[in-house]
Parts: C-alpha cells; structure tokens; sequence
C-alpha cells in the first residue's frame, strides 16, 4: 500500500496562501468603494446644496421664527416647498406665453452684455441647459483622429458649422461638423469645440447615452458586446 503523505508546508506555499487572502480583501476593498463612493458624493452634494439654500435663507427663517414660534425645520421645509412651487410657476409662464419668454430672454442679454458678470452667467446659464437637455444637447457621436494619425477621440456633433467658418478655411465642400470633444469624467464641465472636415470624421454605431457613460467613467462602461462598425461619413450632397 503506497504512502500518500500530505506535502510539507513550506514558507513559500504560506506567503502565497497569503497573497491569496490579500488579493481577495483588496478585492472586496474596491468593489465596496465602488458601490459606496457614488451614494457617499450624492449625499455630500445635496448636502451641500440644502446648507447653501438654508444659509440664504437664513435671515428669512429668523424673522418667521421669531413672528409664528414655529420649529425651524418646519419653516425652512415650508419655504423650500415655496420654492419649488414659484419655480415651477416661473416654468410654467415661460412655456405658456411666449410674451413672458420674450421678457426673459430680453433680461439675459441684457444681464450678458454687463461686464465681468455677463461672461459668468451666460456660461452658468449654457451649462445649465446642457445639463437639462441632457442627450439632446448633442445630436450623436463621431470618431474623430485625433490628437495623433491612428489615434480617434470621441466627439459629439453640436450643430451645423457656419457657412462663413467653412469658406475661410476652404472646405465648403464636402463641408464641416461642429464637434465637442469632451474631457472626463465630466463632459460638461470641460471640453472643446472643434470645427473639422468630414473626410476626418467617422460614424460609429453607439448611441449620446453609450458614448456619455463612456466619457464619464474612462471608457469601462463601454459595452464590449458594441458591434465595431465604423464607417466614413459620405461627403455632403
């Protein structure tokens, strides 16, 4: 009968048993950070804007204080419901009558014209509307060469180019696209606009959504599964 001893445990089979445990902790380690980081920025950005809003309303919140003898985070509640209620009020005129959008629009290049500040808002309102129009704000992705031959960096088409940018730089055919190359992970708030020949251009198959999750987190929400069908975009007839 053959003696089929357990093999002596050396140190080296100890250190990778080891390396074993702490490759999988680490392992643990991250994927629990992934899950908690998001939720913990959440929260600390509402937090942020609930003490900022409180804060301006401060002064307000005393005089009903000292008036009604209500708890303060029943005032403070109230009036941020009163809030959200004129600015959805606000909302509403500015799409039911054209009158009121006119006067609105009137104020902001008004507002815009004044130095120093009109710079700040009229970048603070462009942001504010590309992040409400979310995916409608860029028409759809291309892939562009970029910063090197061989190298492509995803772009987003904004709008048309100009006639007058296309007959300054000779390229009135087959034409141009205005493009938004964004920089991550936060397409919003960094980025440049391009103008570039669409014999540079080229149409990929992937939807605003997949291309913005793409920026956003570095290219790992990538579907791999995308099928990979690029194609020149036709010159213009």
């Amino acid at each position: 009968m053959t003696d089929q001893s357990t093999p002596p445990v050396t140190s080296s089979t100890r250190a990778d048993q080891g390396g074993g445990v702490f490759t999988a902790v680490t392992s643990y380690l991250v994927r629990g950070l992934l899950f908690i980081l998001p939720a913990l920025v959440t929260l600390t950005l509402i937090a942020f804007i609930y003490g900022f809003i409180t804060d301006l309303l401060s002064p307000i919140t005393a005089a009903v204080l000292a008036v009604t003898g209500l708890p303060e985070v029943v005032i403070t509640g109230g009036m941020l419901l009163v809030g959200l209620a004129v600015t959805a009020v606000i909302g509403a005129a500015l799409e039911s009558f054209p009158y009121v959008e006119r006067a609105a629009g009137y104020a902001q290049r008004r507002i815009e014209r004044v130095p120093g500040v009109g710079s700040l808002y009229g970048g603070f309102r462009e942001m504010s509307e590309t992040v409400a129009n979310g995916e409608e704000s860029f028409e759809e992705v291309k892939l562009v060469e970029y910063p090197t031959e061989g190298a492509y960096t995803m772009a987003f088409v904004t709008a048309d180019t100009p006639a007058a940018i296309e007959a300054s730089t000779g390229h009135e055919s087959p034409g141009m696209v205005s493009l938004f190359l964004p920089m991550g992970p936060n397409p919003v708030m960094g980025g440049f606009v391009i103008y570039v020949s669409r014999e540079r251009v080229h149409d990929v198959d992937i939807s605003v959504e997949e291309g913005l999750q793409a920026v956003i987190t570095s290219g790992v929400a990538l579907n791999p599964d995308t099928p990979p069908h690029v194609r020149d975009e036709p010159p213009a007839t």
